[in-house]
């Protein structure tokens, strides 16, 4: 997987970090600095572990599954991706104002990576430098909070949400659809 695939991946996992953040943005009372630094910090870190903890049960799983690997790469980013698109496209209660604390940062951070595990144990089969994705994955996720956090601050859109959710699911939809036209290709299943 080149290094273009595995930022795709990365901007499409921060997708729902940039969401939360925004909606911290929105509907939080005033944040202060050590907030809107933790947010981020947060978001990046557990974003980027998530991977890292599915990439070595994915990679100790290889041998048993090296034959179709790209297959269970494919529906695995494909179903996340699915499950994105179904988030954006379902109808979105209003959001309520509530208070930060660490316990919902935490929580936020975690309930924004669940999909980051999959993905790691997708690039585990298809044997990415985890090392560097994990680094990719913690600046974007990072970059992505910070400019959540500024715009939920400064517009006050609930599509917001549903549309950055639909772009992501849409990009790793198609970065599956990669993974299996590339194995196809390489084993001239595809002419």
């Amino acid at each position: 997987m080149d290094i273009l695939s595995i930022i795709g991946i990365a901007i499409a996992l921060s997708f729902d970090s940039f969401a939360a953040a925004i909606t911290c943005g929105l509907n939080c009372k005033p944040l202060s600095w050590k907030y809107k630094f933790m947010i981020p910090i947060s978001f990046g870190m557990i974003q980027a572990g998530m991977p890292l903890i599915g990439y070595f049960a994915g990679y100790n799983l290889l041998q048993f599954i090296d034959a179709w690997d790209h297959w269970l790469a494919f529906g695995l980013l494909f179903l996340i991706g699915a499950h994105m698109l179904r988030e954006g496209f379902m109808k979105q209660e209003a959001p309520k104002q509530f208070i930060m604390g660490v316990k919902v940062i935490i929580t936020m951070s975690f309930a924004t990576s669940i999909d980051a595990l999959a993905t790691g144990f997708s690039l585990g089969l298809l044997k990415v430098n985890i090392w560097l994705a994990v680094a990719i994955i913690f600046f974007v996720t990072f970059v992505a909070s910070v400019l959540g956090l500024m715009t939920g601050k400064n517009v006050r859109t609930p599509a917001m949400k549903k549309w950055s959710t639909i772009a992501g699911g849409v990009i790793l939809i198609g970065i599956g659809l990669k993974v299996a036209i590339s194995h196809m290709l390489d084993h001239g299943l595809l002419s």
